[in-house]
C-alpha cells in the first residue's frame, strides 16, 4: 500500500475514534442493497441487514453464464460466487463506520467453463471446480447521504486452493493460486478491488 493511502486510512480511523458517540449513525433495522466485491474477490449484488446498531449481516452473490462453449459449442459454462457473514462496528461516527467481521466464501466453476478456459485440450477434466475461503474483513463504510454509502475493505484471507487451481483470485495480498495449498493474505483487498456501494431503505 502506498504512503498516501496509509495516510488517508490513518486520518479516517482517527476521525472515527475522536467523534462523539452521540453523533453515531444508527443502522438498526435498516436493509441495504447494492454491489460489492469481498476480499476473496467475489463480486456482485450485496445485501446488508443491521439487526442491531452495531451488528450486521452481509452477503454478496455473483456469477455468470457463457453459452456456446465446448468442443461442439453446445454447452453452457457457468460460475458462481457467494460470500456471507457478520460485521460488528467497533467505531462509529456521524458519516462513517469502522467494522470487523467474519465471512465464509465459496466459488464454483462448472466443467464446461473450466475446460473452455484451459489453454490446452490435453488439460480437459471432468467435474466442477469448487473453492472455499474464510474472510476476516475490516470494513470502512462512509455515508454520502442518509440512504447511500460507499465502502472499502481489507483484512485477513484464508484461501483453500483445490487441486485444480484457484477458482477466484482476489485483489491485493492473498492472491494465492498454487493448487493444493492454503493461501494466507494479510492486507487482502484494495481500494478499487473491494469497493462497495449500497442504498439503505
Amino acid at each position: 500500500m502506498k504512503l498516501s493511502t496509509w495516510t488517508f486510512v490513518t486520518l479516517l480511523l482517527a476521525s472515527l475514534f475522536m467523534t462523539a458517540r452521540a453523533e453515531a449513525k444508527n443502522l438498526q433495522g435498516h436493509l441495504g442493497l447494492g454491489l460489492e466485491q469481498s476480499i476473496s474477490g467475489i463480486s456482485g449484488m450485496t445485501v446488508r441487514y443491521w439487526s442491531g446498531d452495531r451488528v450486521g449481516i452481509h452477503a454478496t452473490l455473483g456469477g455468470g453464464l457463457s453459452a456456446g462453449v465446448g468442443e461442439n459449442q453446445d454447452e453452457v459454462g457457468s460460475s458462481l460466487g457467494l460470500s456471507a457473514g457478520m460485521v460488528y462496528n467497533v467505531a462509529r461516527s456521524l458519516h462513517a463506520n469502522l467494522g470487523v467481521g467474519v465471512r465464509a466464501a465459496v466459488a464454483m466453476r462448472n466443467e464446461a467453463l473450466r475446460n473452455a478456459l484451459s489453454s490446452s485440450t490435453d488439460d480437459t477434466r471432468q467435474g466442477d471446480d469448487l473453492q472455499f475461503n474464510i474472510e476476516l474483513p475490516i470494513v470502512i463504510e462512509y455515508f454520502l447521504s442518509e440512504s447511500f454509502s460507499v465502502s472499502v475493505s481489507t483484512g485477513i484471507l484464508l484461501a483453500f486452493i483445490p487441486a485444480e487451481g484457484a477458482v477466484v483470485t482476489p485483489k491485493g495480498n492473498g492472491g494465492e493460486s498454487v493448487p493444493k495449498t492454503i493461501g494466507v493474505g494479510i492486507g487482502a483487498g484494495s481500494i478499487t478491488g473491494s469497493l462497495g456501494a449500497v442504498y439503505y431503505f
